[in-house]
C-alpha cells in the first residue's frame, strides 16, 4: 500500500532544512499531514490539484515555523480511496505532543438520514462514499496535543435514492518573523480540536478552477493576515475566512450562499 502512495517524511524536510543551514530538535514533536484530494474528478479535479499543492506547502510552513517533524501523507489519482484513507488513518501512530493535520478536497452531500452536521466525503473513482464523522471519530482516538481537520466539500442534501452508497464505520521558508510566532501559536500551544466543512448543511461548496476553493483559499489567506496582526486566535481566524467566502459567493451573480461549518474544541 505505502510503495503507492505520494509520502514525504521528516528525512525529507529534514535534508531540505540542513541544506538551509537551519537545525531541527532530535525530539521534535511530529506533524502528520494528510492530504486528500481526489484529482480525477473531471469537473472539479483541476481545482482540487491547485488546493492539494496550496495545502503540501502550507503543511511544510507548518511544520518549520511550529518546530515540528513532517510526517505527510498525499492519496490523489488512483490512490483517492475510502479504504485507504481508513487504512493509513488506521495505521497512524501518534504520541501525545503531535500535531495531526487533515485536509480533505472532493465532492461532498448528506443524505435526509444523517444526523451529524458533517458532510460526507464523496470517492467518485470507487462510487462510494465516507462519513467525515467517520474519520472524525478515528483521528479522536489517537493520541494528540492537537488536530486540525478541514473537509472543504459541498454539504446539500441528496435524497437516498440518488445518494452514494456510504461505506460503514471500521471499529517555502519565509525569514519574516510573524510567521513563526503564529505557526506556534496556533499549531504548538493549543490543545484540543479543530475541525471545518466547506459548508453548513444545504448549502454548496464553490471552487474556481483557475484559484481553488474559495475555503481553501480564504482560511490560507486570512491565516496570513491573522499573523501578521498578531492574533492567534482559531475562532477568529475562521470566523474571518467564512465572512471572506460568503462575501466572494455574494459578489458573484448566480452563486448560492456558502457558510463554512466550524467547531472549535480547545482546551
Amino acid at each position: 500500500m505505502c510503495a503507492a502512495i505520494r509520502k514525504i517524511t521528516s528525512s525529507c524536510i529534514l535534508l531540505f532544512v540542513l541544506a538551509l543551514g537551519y537545525a531541527t530538535p532530535a525530539d521534535a514533536a511530529r506533524l502528520h499531514a494528510f492530504i486528500i484530494a481526489d484529482t480525477l474528478d473531471p469537473s472539479i479535479g483541476a481545482g482540487v490539484a491547485l488546493d492539494r499543492e496550496l495545502m503540501h506547502a502550507e503543511m511544510v510552513r507548518i511544520a518549520y515555523y511550529a518546530d515540528l517533524d513532517l510526517c505527510e501523507t498525499i492519496l490523489e489519482g488512483k490512490d483517492y480511496d475510502p479504504i485507504l484513507v481508513l487504512d493509513v488513518i488506521e495505521e497512524l501512530k501518534t504520541e501525545p505532543d503531535d500535531v495531526v493535520v487533515y485536509f480533505h478536497c472532493s465532492h461532498g452531500f448528506r443524505t435526509p438520514l444523517m444526523q451529524e452536521p458533517w458532510p460526507a466525503l464523496f470517492f467518485g473513482w470507487h462510487q462510494w462514499a465516507l462519513r467525515l464523522d467517520s474519520v472524525l471519530k478515528m483521528l479522536r482516538s489517537k493520541p494528540h496535543r492537537f488536530t486540525l481537520v478541514i473537509a472543504d466539500v459541498c454539504n446539500n442534501c441528496v435524497e437516498l435514492i440518488h445518494a452514494p452508497r456510504l461505506l460503514p464505520m471500521f471499529t517555502v521558508m519565509g525569514s519574516d518573523h510573524y510567521l513563526k510566532s503564529a505557526y506556534q501559536r496556533f499549531y504548538r500551544d493549543k490543545r484540543g480540536w479543530v475541525v471545518v466543512s466547506g459548508a453548513k448543511p444545504g448549502q454548496y461548496a464553490w471552487m474556481d478552477v483557475n484559484s481553488g476553493s474559495f475555503l481553501t483559499q480564504n482560511f490560507l489567506r486570512c491565516f496570513q493576515d491573522c499573523a501578521r496582526r498578531g492574533m492567534h486566535d482559531w475562532v477568529s481566524l475562521l470566523q474571518s475566512a467564512s465572512q471572506c467566502t460568503l462575501g466572494w459567493c455574494k459578489a458573484i451573480e448566480g452563486l448560492s450562499p456558502q457558510e463554512p461549518l466550524y467547531s472549535v474544541e480547545l482546551q
